[in-house]
């Protein structure tokens, strides 16, 4: 016998590790906070519940974030101190090497918002090592090096605060309190160096100007990252990390043929979960849950299980793996080279869609349409169910230069 939580309050209950969830239904439930982690649901129903986080996470969340955004400014104080000590000297070479850091970090922060992170901060080690070296022999390579050490950690920081403010909702409170820490931070800075007035306002637009920079950057990025760009891929992780901290938990589950039909997953952490054939139909806020590196990190296949709809679409060579597309409307969609493996393709119409070289093992297309589909070596085995399937004609070939000839699948 089943058990049946239908609309019930299980708000942070535990469900840890239990074995007797087969078939379970929680539809209509409030699951937020639940801990569902090593659970056996398969078959489990889900439909309309409301997972996420419990009420007062964000709260906390945001205490996280603010406090990271004040050691953002204390690094970014430093960063003001010393480049504004440098800028303020009689020293041309050292004033060189202020300008450098300045220029270095301008260029720092255009790769990353243009090209990415990962080839910004390869820029940023280039120059700096390559200045250093080039003013160490004056005795102003150390200026760079600092400063630029400095600012690397305000701004990784920065990042890691920008994620723990957008999972909580409030990204732009992190900039804000960036910009606070910095003003904050310079004080104390100052009075330690014991700086002069003229080398105190200086270096005070400079952290200040740093430490807005670095939460600016990071907020943006944060966001670009939430929206899908793969080069931010990465803090797209994190963001949805953070953001799962004191919500439903789902990791390391077997949700295979669960049903999550418009239930809502903000914040539900779904990392190391089985999520073969589970279902997604009409499901809310799936953008922001922690989905571990699953077919739902791709936000193009992620709104494709929700709303059933990719018409002419290009899933080339994707991992789709257990993906559930039942009755979904892929016509002339591509899925060359994709793994379709175990796949719910029931009642899908796949009319003239390009399978050419998927791998379809264990995939159920029972009443698929596949009228004018192309399946030159397609890789279906005796796992792969055709029940009912709907032709007229395949085309075994993809012609060039003729139309090819249409053919029956065998």
């Amino acid at each position: 016998m089943t058990l049946d939580f239908s609309g019930q309050n299980l708000r942070g209950r535990s469900f840890k590790g239990r074995k007797d969830l087969v078939g379970a239904n929680f539809s209509y439930a409030d699951i937020r906070g639940a801990d569902f982690t090593n659970a056996l649901l398969v078959e489990a129903n889900f439909s309309q519940t409301q997972a996420g986080r419990e009420p007062g996470w964000a709260i906390i969340l945001l205490g996280i974030s603010l406090l990271l955004s004040a050691l953002s400014g204390l690094a970014s104080a430093f960063v003001g101190v010393i480049t504004g000590t440098a800028l303020t000297r009689q020293d041309p070479i050292h004033v060189l090497a202020g300008v450098v850091v300045l220029i270095t970090l301008a260029v720092f922060i255009t790769v990353s918002i243009r090209q990415g992170l990962v080839i910004a901060i390869g820029v940023l080690v280039a120059v700096g090592v390559t200045a250093a070296a080039a003013l160490g022999a004056a005795g102003a390579g150390s200026v760079v090096i600092s400063a630029l050490t400095a600012a690397a950690v305000a701004i990784a920081i920065a990042m890691v605060a920008s994620a723990a403010g957008a999972g909580a909702g409030a990204g732009s409170a992190v900039v804000v309190a960036g910009a606070a820490a910095a003003a904050s931070g310079m004080s104390v800075a100052i009075d330690s160096s014991g700086t002069t007035a003229e080398v105190g306002s200086v270096s005070a637009a400079v952290a200040v100007a740093v430490a807005m920079a670095a939460a600016g950057l990071s907020a943006s990025v944060s966001w670009k990252a939430l929206a899908g760009e793969k080069k931010y891929m990465f803090l797209r992780r994190l963001t949805n990390s953070f953001a799962a901290i004191g919500g439903s938990n789902f990791r390391g589950a077997d949700l295979t043929d669960a049903d999550f039909t418009q239930a809502t997953l903000e914040s539900t952490n779904f990392r190391r979960a089985n999520l073969t054939r589970t279902c997604w139909f009409q499901a809310k806020k799936l953008s922001f849950a922690c989905v571990g590196r699953t077919y739902l990190e791709n936000e193009q296949v992620r709104q494709l299980v929700v709303i059933g709809e990719g018409e002419k679409q290009n899933f080339d060579n994707l991992s789709l793996r257990g993906i559930n597309l039942r009755g979904a409307n892929l016509v002339e969609a591509s899925f060359v080279g994709a793994d379709l493996s175990d796949a719910n393709l029931q009642s899908a119409n796949l009319s003239r869609a390009k399978l050419m070289q998927a791998h379809l093992d264990g995939a159920d297309l029972t009443g698929a349409h596949l009228a004018g589909a192309w399946i030159e070596d397609w890789g279906i085995t005796s796992e792969t169910k055709f029940d009912k399937v709907q032709y007229e004609y395949v085309f075994k070939r993809l012609g060039k230069k003729r139309r090819p000839r249409p053919e029956p699948p065998q």
